[in-house]
């Protein structure tokens, strides 16, 4: 699980200077399936981000309901499964590593990215899922 270098600015702004990220209010933070590593070089969402017809980010509430923190092992999965739209057209596509973000659509900034257990091939009619507890974010 790779920290984004924006996040990791942004969040010692948040320490030292009491500097608030412009996402700090927001209720949710927003999934996206890449084809290839988005980070840690990666400062955008939208940075190597799969693009298969119907495709758009998924939605997870900040919430103790929807994520599940481990103090003692410093980690945070997700408790349920995350479905993507199906795909429309022929040619999906592989996915390979997930994001967490701050916007919907467009640039926004990535927090984190990961590798998938299992590589994923987008197909036709097709709407990929990550399972629960597919995402963990572990802090050392």
């Amino acid at each position: 699980m790779a920290k984004s270098p924006v996040f990791a600015a942004q969040m010692l702004a948040w320490v030292f200077h009491g500097a608030a990220p412009p996402w700090a209010s927001a209720e949710n933070l927003w999934i996206s399936l890449h084809a290839g590593d988005p980070g840690p070089a990666g400062s955008a969402q939208s940075d190597a981000e799969t693009i298969y017809a119907g495709y758009h980010r998924q939605p997870v509430a900040r919430a103790l309901a929807a994520v599940l923190i481990d103090p003692a092992r410093r980690e945070a999965t997700n408790l349920a499964g995350i479905e993507f739209p199906v795909c429309t057209q022929d040619g999906g596509g592989t996915v390979t590593h997930y994001g967490i973000g701050t916007d919907a659509t467009g640039a926004g900034t990535l927090i984190y990215s990961g590798l998938l257990d299992e590589p994923m091939t987008v197909q036709r009619r097709h709407a990929p899922r990550l399972p629960a507890r597919a995402m963990s974010v572990k802090e050392i």
